[in-house]
């Protein structure tokens, strides 16, 4: 008697585009870095600035796409709650990419209502707490995937315990640096979830 071979289900295709989604997103997570570091070098005593609003704007671009990419991979899961986080998350963004066209046009960030956009910045990092979660309850990542967006949450903390450590100072201080550090590797790092997430679909 033969026996016929079961067919094997095949894999879920990914979303078109989810690899170039998370490519931009470690494309742009080191920006901030990379500017930090030369405005420490140079001796700058004030990172505001055209540079630093360009900067700004590729880091919160390539941001966006790692979390494009993270939903449509579903790694928040498909629930209310969690779309309501993303939104908001996104809305922070859009508030501190205003901020940072403010930087680009200008080259001050004085100009009303920007001093309080400039909020989004730390809001928008902390608020990867919330995102994170949504993650990590979602369980659509397993393994160190599951990480990065909640890890991401911990820059402001950073920030304020590195600033404490090194007797504050005028900007750019090392502790804005071991910030920026800390942003860039844990974007890098979801960028890169989302870009091997798609192929292991």
């Amino acid at each position: 008697m033969t026996v016929s071979p079961i067919p094997l289900s095949p894999a879920r295709p990914s979303p078109p585009g989810v690899r170039t989604l998370g490519t931009l997103g470690m494309i742009g997570s080191p920006l901030l870095l990379a500017y930090g570091l030369y405005a420490l070098g140079t001796g700058a005593t004030n990172l505001n600035g055209p540079y630093m609003g360009a900067a700004g704007l590729a880091y919160l671009g390539g941001w966006a796409c790692s979390l494009v990419g993270a939903r449509r991979l579903g790694a928040l899961g498909r629930s209310f709650p969690a779309r309501v986080a993303l939104a908001a998350q996104f809305t922070l963004l859009l508030a501190a990419a205003a901020f940072s066209v403010q930087e680009l046009g200008y080259g001050t960030p004085e100009r009303i209502p920007y001093p309080i956009l400039d909020l989004a910045w730390p809001l928008s990092h902390t608020f990867m707490f919330v995102t994170g979660a949504f993650v990590l309850r979602s369980r659509r990542w397993v393994g160190w995937r599951r990480w990065p967006a909640l890890l991401c949450g911990f820059k402001i903390p950073l920030l304020v315990v590195a600033s404490a450590a090194s007797g504050g100072g005028v900007p750019p201080r090392p502790a804005q640096v071991v910030a920026f550090a800390w942003g860039a590797l844990t974007l890098m790092l979801l960028g890169y979830a989302v870009r091997t997430g798609a192929s292991e679909r």
